[in-house]
């Protein structure tokens, strides 16, 4: 497992797809995924998620003024298996962006296709600078009405 920045981007990126795919729960880094109102962003047929790191989870390495993650997200099956291709997406987040989201923390939104096939998705988020790693599943089942 890659533990530091200076690990290459290709083994940061086939790692990031393992960690997705195998299910392993990671605690090293602290964030949340919450299902919003279906109607959110008014697409039908999407599941809409908000992914949240609180400020306690943006630590800049001594200094520097700047983050950067790798998220890693993958549909789960009904056993637990990778539905679909892992999708790894870098987030670099800005001096001005850092200095924010150290105070309020900061979040992106994801839209997830509503199929029967796909049960829950799951997140993988690594902190390049420390090699920190966190883990969230979450469930898509059907809203109750």
């Amino acid at each position: 497992m890659p533990t530091t920045a200076a690990a290459n981007d290709q083994e940061i990126r086939a790692y990031m797809m393992t960690a997705a795919k195998t299910g392993a729960p990671y605690s090293g880094l602290r964030f949340t995924v919450e299902r919003m109102a279906d109607s959110a962003h008014g697409n039908e047929g999407t599941i809409n998620l908000r992914l949240r790191l609180p400020p306690s989870s943006i630590v800049p390495e001594p200094g520097k003024k700047t983050v950067s993650y790798e998220m890693a997200a993958v549909a789960l099956s009904e056993r637990g298996e990778a539905a679909n291709a892992v999708h790894v997406t870098p987030l670099n987040l800005t001096a001005e962006q850092t200095q924010e989201a150290r105070v309020k923390g900061w979040q992106i939104e994801e839209p997830w296709p509503a199929t029967p096939t796909v049960t829950a998705v799951r997140y993988v988020i690594r902190d390049n600078g420390s090699g920190r790693i966190g883990s969230v599943t979450v469930p898509l089942l059907p809203r109750a009405k």
